[in-house]
């Protein structure tokens, strides 16, 4: 049966950190085009692991300050401390030792160094010293060859027939519940007491109901450019001890989510927008519900808290290779910044293939205010450059990404023609033909988007600048 939950519990472990995310990227609805999520997003799907949370009990905030501790009376991993007595008798044992153990501080918590301090005495009440003992703390329900838990087989009472054992915190902040701590003659090859067991204590990990659970985050509030990603690290605490293990669910606006693994106390959220302003996220932790059924496994029954943070989102610059015109050995480039927000100066350049050879000139750019454009010229006069109008071409606006833009995919513009359309749009009008009294008009986009803005156009008779009819 014991083997049985091992197997259980190895094959829902390996589950776990099969699903198991550092940091999930997310990105608001408000992106180019209609995805709603960005490529880069990773989003988990629990199945039966991850159930909805209960509906949160009346005292539970329902505005909770940016950044301020959330509070649920929801159960929580919580710390547990366990009392031992000043001394605690040990079991019978043909030795007729006295076994006791006490702790400096009086008690065990979850998370936190733990300080044994067993004493031996015989039965005329005098110290036992040099004795061995077999000494472990474990994972009760642990049935494997390299149990959870400090284990030693060489300990030995000193002069007072005492020993001090140590167990650091980490190992309390792992799957099980459940610690047994054992005093023997030895340990066997699992870590269990073999021989003549003089003392043993079990240790209550459980979760606890009426406790504080709370979500920080390591910034009070954030502020990036649109499209820029912002990375949030969230801590979850129970009585202020970090948490062994949960999920963070993050609801970003118009039903958008991403869940992210908690390990540790810990979790990572990358996120980024194109809707400007202030973006409001709200944050819940949700522990592991009852269908997860592992012998010492720490578990959550309808655990969450909750906590919401800020991102400010400024609109940013978005540099575009508009036009290009070539001239003998010149080429005239029209910029546009069609961002919301003032350029940084930058660089612009144009190389091209020859060969095995990569060539290439570089220019200054000056910074570009929103929705304005300027058009810059490049030489490739020198006798290195012959022939470079045969050559395919490539224009780099923005070179090696040295400014902070709103899109980066659009600063490029391949060519080989004397003239030549980068990202935006060129209306033309092409074809008119008349039918009676109907004038069809064909207009052109020659230019490479995969669509233009709204637009309006004028139909007149007559000239120009005295028109008999406008339309």
């Amino acid at each position: 049966m014991k083997k049985m939950k091992k197997i259980v519990f190895l094959f829902t472990l390996i589950f776990v950190l099969s699903v198991s995310v550092g940091a999930v990227f997310s990105a608001d609805p408000e992106t180019k085009g209609d995805t709603g999520i960005d490529k880069t997003s990773t989003e988990i799907d629990f199945g039966g692991i991850g159930p909805a949370p209960a509906p949160a009990p009346t005292n539970t905030p329902t505005n909770t300050p940016t950044n301020t501790p959330s509070q649920t009376s929801s159960p929580s991993v919580a710390p547990t401390s366990t009392v031992i007595p000043t001394s605690t008798p040990s079991l019978p044992n043909s030795n007729n030792f006295t076994v006791t153990v006490s702790l400096p501080t009086g008690k065990v918590e979850q998370g936190k160094n733990i300080h044994f301090i067993i004493t031996v005495r015989d039965s005329k009440g005098n110290p036992v010293p040099n004795r061995q003992f077999g000494i472990s703390f474990r994972g009760r329900s642990d049935d494997s060859t390299q149990p959870v838990g400090r284990h030693t087989n060489t300990e030995r009472t000193d002069s007072r027939g005492v020993i001090n054992f140590y167990v650091e915190g980490s190992i309390t902040m792992g799957w099980f519940d459940y610690f047994d701590f054992t005093v023997s003659e030895r340990l066997n090859a699992t870590q269990h007491p073999a021989g003549e067991l003089y003392y043993k204590q079990t240790f209550d990990f459980r979760i606890q109901s009426g406790v504080t659970t709370t979500i920080t985050f390591d910034k009070p509030s954030y502020t990036a450019f649109e499209g820029q990603f912002t990375k949030v690290t969230a801590t979850v605490k129970s009585n202020g001890v970090l948490v062994s293990i949960g999920y963070l669910v993050w609801d970003y606006g118009n039903g958008q989510y991403a869940t992210t693994i908690v390990q540790n106390g810990i979790s990572i959220f990358n996120y980024n927008s194109y809707l400007l302003n202030n973006n409001r996220i709200n944050v819940r932790y949700i522990g592991f519900g009852d269908e997860i059924q592992i012998p010492g496994l720490i578990t959550v029954q309808s655990n969450f808290a909750t906590n919401s943070f800020n991102i400010a989102i400024k609109a940013a610059p978005d540099l575009v290779i508009s036009k290009v015109v070539r001239s003998g050995n010149k080429y005239s480039v029209t910029i546009q910044n069609v961002g919301g927000r003032k350029s940084d100066s930058t660089k612009l350049r144009i190389s091209f293939k020859k060969g095995n050879k990569i060539l290439s000139k570089t220019i200054n750019i000056r910074s570009l205010n929103a929705g304005r454009f300027r058009t810059h010229t490049i030489s490739l006069s020198s006798p290195k450059f012959k022939n470079h109008g045969k050559y395919m071409k490539t224009l780099h606006i923005n070179f090696k990404n040295a400014s902070i833009e709103r899109d980066y995919t659009n600063n490029m513009l391949r060519f080989r023609k004397n003239v030549a359309y980068g990202y935006i749009a060129d209306l033309v009008v092409g074809k008119v033909k008349r039918s009676g009294n109907n004038y069809f008009i064909s207009i052109t986009n020659r230019g490479n988007v995969a669509a233009s803005s709204r637009f309006t156009f004028r139909f007149w008779m007559g000239t120009k600048s005295k028109s008999i009819i406008h339309l």
